[in-house]
C-alpha cells in the first residue's frame, strides 16, 4: 500500500502556512505466522522427567523459536523438553508459551496448560501375627489422596488388588514372612512403592 505524507510549516511571525511537496510511502503488511504447540494441554506424572514438546509455525514442525514457561526460568529447555521435577516435589499448573518471530520480524506465540502431577508416596505399617492366636492379616494404607486408587503388589510386580484395608492371603496359621507393596495413582500418574512385611 502506498500513502503521501507532506510537511505543513507554520511561520511564527505571520501566521503564513507553506505545504511542502509530497513523498510517497510504502507500508507492506506481512501476515503474521501462525503457531501451534502440537501437544494438547493435559497432565504429566512427576515420574515423567524430561517430556519433548514440539510446535509448528504454518504448518511445519518448527523449532527454533523460544520456548518458556510463564513465571519460571528452569522448567524448559531451548528445544522444547518440559522439566516435570523442576519444582521439586510437588504439583503445579504451569503455561508453557512458544514464540517465533519470522524473517519480517513478525512474531506469533501459542500457550499450552501443563499439569504436573506428584501423588506422595502411600505409608503402611508393618503387620506382626501370631499363630496361637490366627487372625486375617489385614493391611491399611495412610496417605492416600482424595480420589486416588491404591495398588496393592506381592513379591515383584503382580497386582494383587486396588481395594484399600486388604485381607491379604496369607494363612495367619501358617509361620512365614511375606512382603507387599503399595502405591497411589491420581490423575493418571502412579506414585512410588512402600513396603509392608507380613510375618
Amino acid at each position: 500500500t502506498t500513502f503521501y505524507v507532506a510537511y505543513l510549516a507554520t511561520d511564527a511571525g505571520t501566521g503564513q502556512q507553506c505545504l511542502s511537496d509530497k513523498a510517497a510511502v510504502t507500508v507492506t503488511i506481512h501476515k503474521l505466522p501462525t503457531v501451534a504447540i502440537n501437544d494438547p494441554g493435559r497432565t504429566l506424572c512427576y515420574a515423567e522427567g524430561d517430556v519433548q514438546l514440539t510446535a509448528t509455525v504454518n504448518g511445519t514442525a518448527n523449532n527454533t523459536g523460544n520456548w518458556s514457561v510463564t513465571g519460571q526460568t528452569s522448567a524448559i529447555s531451548s528445544l522444547g523438553v518440559f522439566n516435570t521435577k523442576f519444582n521439586s516435589t510437588t504439583d503445579g499448573d504451569y503455561t508453557v508459551v512458544y514464540s517465533y518471530t519470522d524473517a519480517n520480524n513478525c512474531t506469533s506465540q501459542d500457550d499450552l496448560a501443563v499439569s504436573v502431577e506428584y501423588p506422595e508416596v502411600p505409608s503402611v505399617a508393618n503387620y506382626n501375627g501370631l499363630i496361637t492366636n490366627p487372625i486375617p492379616v489385614v493391611l491399611t494404607a495412610e496417605n492416600i489422596e482424595t480420589s486416588a486408587t491404591v495398588n496393592w503388589y506381592s513379591a515383584g510386580t503382580s497386582k494383587q488388588t486396588t481395594v484399600n484395608t486388604w485381607t491379604t492371603p496369607d494363612d495367619p496359621a501358617v509361620a512365614h514372612v511375606s512382603t507387599y507393596s503399595i502405591s497411589q495413582t491420581s490423575k493418571g500418574c502412579e506414585s512410588q512403592k512402600t513396603t509392608s512385611t507380613v510375618t
